[in-house]
């Protein structure tokens, strides 16, 4: 064993080219194992070792203090690893036969030589800027920015805070996106052009599509299939950005994030060997093909390790572990350490990633099925792929959001390929997992058996992971057989499949695959002889589970049958691709405001509805509520407090709301009042109604951009008796499900007749009846992807609907209207125009707008909003209620 305290007769010379991740990293590990080498290190830049990766969140403002980017400063590397730093230092050259470097000064114009025994190269990647696409303006315009160094990082900041309004971003991938979501939290209008038809090229289009959809929800204008054609330089620095489809935009800013090469020029001059994208070859050791010089970071070409093939993988992970392989083995090599240098290999880059868009993540690990095909890989004989929907911890804890998970694994053994995944929370940790899965060979009957951490906050015990095996092992068992959403599409089209939908009626109604017939799961025995044995079968639910226990049934009985993997929502994210994205602006989310989905403000009533994701249900909805009231009331009944308890069911929709609300006044005593914080805004009127009708006070309703608040005072029993006795009856309630003209029209004729007589009038409008609300040209909203789709099937407005019976193709529509003109019949919207005037209330049910995706913004003037209370309370005080 050699003696590492006895200093060397000359010190061993290292010389390192770039101080970021990869080049510090290595100049750190060499320090540590050999305290009397001679380690100095070359940087071009004014800093070494700073976070590149951070560089979008200090643009943003999320990092305020620019040191933080400085991960190790050039006096700590000095002083704390005796590391010779050389910044605004540029090598030149290199001469392989004399050991030397050549380098200059940038501060002072000097040049000198370096001599070196061990030379490793980290130079980096430099941002792609096209010179024709320059051609125009010129290479440095000061308003066409890359982002590589803290230098651009600087200017784009100064640019962003001088109070630019618009900005132009190239490119679709990390960086691109990146920029996007920070330009957009500063309220600089962005637009995001991307030539492929989806962002995040590298995953597959059906996992990008929640990605597409928040940056359209936050008022980013995407263009895709799209590349940039042209740059034009206009008055006071602003740039003409012109596409290849001849559309132009005006813009404060371009920001090129088109993709990065690798900086090789230093490597190519010295003969050293590269790959046709010009990234350096190395072996297993980092060593180039001269074995005195290693290089490592974004200037390498290195090994994916599914299939072994050579790819370009940049990225400050795999950076910073090659600088510390290189390290291990230039110290083995000159015999620093007693590692034998043979056995110390760089595993290879399987392009591990993730990214932060506004309120999504979205990632990947390996191969995805894109990559896999480009390949050769044929899906169903190479490999197979699974896609599971779960929750991100236990769906009944507060705060659970959905996630998409697909792996990719051999159809032979069941080797993991790769994974992908999308949601807003606990994407990382399922993707580090698979990550390491992928690494280590493993198969998805080992995620079947991975043991996971725990508890309600934090994971299922059922972890997603887990139900990405099963699903996976069933499937190469021959337990099940699935077809993913382009499959079905392709089935549909050429009219060779039966679909059934086996979820609940109320789900199909509200939204289905056009040609599917519903034969809910818990009826599907009885009823399985309803299904034609002529053509394969395909199954679906919303996300896979229910459709997989209809599959197996139905093949105990004979029937060819397949499940939709992932179900309606892997169809739906599907279609989302398919359809060209809204490019349309898009105010953003107020900010602060709560979602609806419960995910900012966490409710204290939580409903969970276990189906797809709870097996032992069997596919049924199963509701449980539970109430937690802060500060009122002791366990002995005694008042606490002289304050009104708080009841927060923010994120809960109609009914939810009311029932909490309900319970947590039958626990108050007379006389005892409750402050309930909703953010349903139909809330305000649920309240008063449910008041009314149970004999409560309501002492206060306040409406705000956060909630709704009302304050509630519980009365003596008996109370809703006597108002129930002595209300008037006199009333008159129509309730409008139906969304056809007819049926709309003979609505508005009862309730304008019924006000002509001095009745009250009450118009309770739901579902498909929302339409005759609508405006015809509704300002722009803040609105889910799946939301807008529901907006663009559905008729906007009163002109647009349709008749019932006889519409022929909307000849039948358009003789009706015809008619009614020439003998002097008031038409819909005048007819709607007379019943606002004559006081007729017109309430939408707020349960429905959010079902179907609808804001009050796009409703007519004078539309009230409410719940369920809301009608049960004028029902009560009607003779008259009618459901159209």
């Amino acid at each position: 064993m050699k003696d590492h305290d006895s200093p060397a007769q000359e010190p061993h010379r290292i010389v390192i080219v770039g101080a970021v991740a990869g080049g510090a990293s290595a100049a750190a590990r060499l320090r540590r194992l050999g305290e009397h080498s001679s380690i100095v290190v070359f940087e071009r830049g004014e800093h070494a070792s700073f976070a590149n990766c951070g560089l979008p969140y200090y643009l943003g403002g999320e990092i305020v203090k620019r040191d933080k980017l400085l991960v190790a400063g050039k006096t700590q590397l000095e002083g704390w690893l005796n590391l010779e730093i050389r910044t605004r230092t540029d090598v030149l050259s290199i001469d392989r036969e004399r050991k030397l470097v050549h380098v200059r000064d940038l501060a002072t114009g000097d040049e000198y030589d370096q001599p070196y025994d061990q030379l490793i190269l980290s130079p980096g990647a430099s941002p792609i800027r096209p010179a024709a696409l320059l051609e125009k303006v010129r290479p440095h315009h000061p308003r066409v920015k890359s982002l590589r160094s803290l230098g651009d990082a600087d200017r784009l900041k100064e640019l962003v805070d001088s109070g630019i309004s618009s900005a132009v971003i190239v490119g679709g991938g990390f960086i691109g996106l990146e920029v996007a979501e920070q330009l957009g939290q500063r309220k600089v209008t962005t637009s995001l052009i991307e030539a492929t038809d989806h962002v995040m090229p590298a995953l597959d289009k059906e996992i990008t599509a929640p990605i597409h959809e928040t940056l359209t929800r936050h008022g980013v204008r995407l263009h895709l299939n799209v590349a940039v054609a042209d740059l034009e330089p206009l008055e006071g620095d602003r740039i003409r950005v012109r596409l290849d489809d001849d559309r132009t935009i005006e813009t404060d800013l371009v920001v090129l994030a088109i993709g990065v090469r690798p900086e090789s020029l230093l490597a190519k001059n010295a003969g050293l060997e590269l790959n046709d994208r010009g990234a350096i070859r190395v072996d297993a050791h980092q060593r180039t093909s001269d074995p005195s010089i290693y290089a490592v970071g974004d200037a390498v070409e290195v090994t994916e390790p599914v299939f072994g093939n050579k790819a370009y993988i940049p990225l400050g992970g795999p950076a910073n572990r090659q600088g510390r392989l290189a390290a291990d083995h230039i110290a083995a090599t000159v015999g620093v350490t007693d590692l034998e240098p043979e056995e110390l290999t760089y595993r290879g880059s399987q392009g591990t990633s993730i990214v932060r868009v506004f309120d999504v993540a979205a990632g990947l690990t390996g191969q995805s099925e894109i990559s896999l095909q480009r390949q050769g890989k044929r899906l169903h004989e190479d490999y197979e792929t699974v896609t599971v929907h779960p929750m991100s911890h236990a769906s009944y804890y507060p705060g659970a959001q959905r996630m998409t998970l697909k792996i990719m694994f051999s159809k032979k053994e069941g080797r993991l390929l790769g994974a992908e995944a999308v949601g807003r929370h606990g994407i990382d940790k399922r993707l580090d997992v698979l990550a390491m899965a992928i690494q280590l060979g493993g198969t998805v009957f080992d995620l079947e058996q991975a043991e996971l951490c725990y508890a309600p906050p934090f994971g299922s015990a059922k972890d997603p992971i887990n139900m990405a095996g099963f699903q996976a092992a069933n499937l190469l068992l021959g337990q099940t057989r699935n077809v993913n959403a382009k499959e079905l599409e392709e089935l549909i089209k050429d009219n060779a499949v039966t679909l059934l939908d086996v979820r609940t009626e109320p789900e199909y109604q509200t939204d289905s695959i056009e040609i599917a017939v519903n034969i809910p799961l818990d009826q599907l025995r009885e009823r399985r002889d309803e299904i034609p044995r002529d053509r394969p079968v395909v199954t679906y639910c919303q996300v896979g589970q229910r459709g997989y226990l209809a599959e197996t049934m139905l093949r105990q009985h004979g029937v060819d049958v397949r499940n939709l993997s992932g179900g309606f929502t892997s169809w739906r994210l599907w279609q989302a691709m398919v359809e060209p994205p809204n490019e349309d602006p898009i105010e953003p989310n107020p900010g602060g405001a709560p979602s609806l989905d419960g995910e900012e403000q966490p409710s204290k009533i939580q409903t969970q509805v276990a189906g797809d994701d709870d097996a032992a249900s069997g596919g049924k909805a199963m509701v449980t509520t539970s109430c937690q009231v802060g500060g009122g009331a002791t366990n002995n009944g005694q008042q606490a407090h002289a304050e009104p308890t708080t009841l927060d069911v923010r994120g809960e929709l109609c009914p939810g709301p009311l029932l909490a609300m309900a319970h947590a006044v039958e626990q108050l005593r007379a006389g005892q009042s409750i402050r309930v914080l909703a953010s349903d805004p139909g809330f305000a009127n649920d309240a008063r109604a449910w008041c009314a009708s149970n004999g409560h006070r309501v002492l206060e309703v306040q409406q705000t951009d956060r909630a709704v608040e009302a304050l509630i005072q519980k009365q003596t029993a008996g109370a809703s008796q006597e108002v129930a006795t002595t209300s008037p009856r006199d009333g008159q309630t129509l309730v409008v499900f139906s969304g056809d003209l007819d049926k709309v029209l003979a609505s508005f004729v009862i309730a304008n007749g019924a006000a002509a007589m001095g009745k009250p009038v009450t118009m309770f409008f739901t579902f498909w009846g929302l339409n005759a609300l609508r405006r015809k040209e509704a300002p722009p909203v803040s609105k889910g992807l799946l939301d807008r789709m529901f907006g663009w099937m559905m008729p906007r407005g009163a002109e647009r609907l349709k008749l019932s019976q006889m519409n022929m193709g909307g000849m039948g529509t358009a003789m009706m209207k015809y008619v009614m003109k020439n003998k002097n019949v008031a038409d819909l919207p005048t007819m709607i125009a007379t019943a606002r005037q004559q006081g007729v209330r017109m309430v939408a049910c707020t349960m429905s707008m959010d079902v179907m995706g609808l804001k009050k913004e796009e409703l007519i003037d004078g539309v009230e909003l409410g719940g369920v209370a809301a009608y049960l309370g004028e029902a009560q005080k009607s003779s008259v209620n009618l459901f159209v």
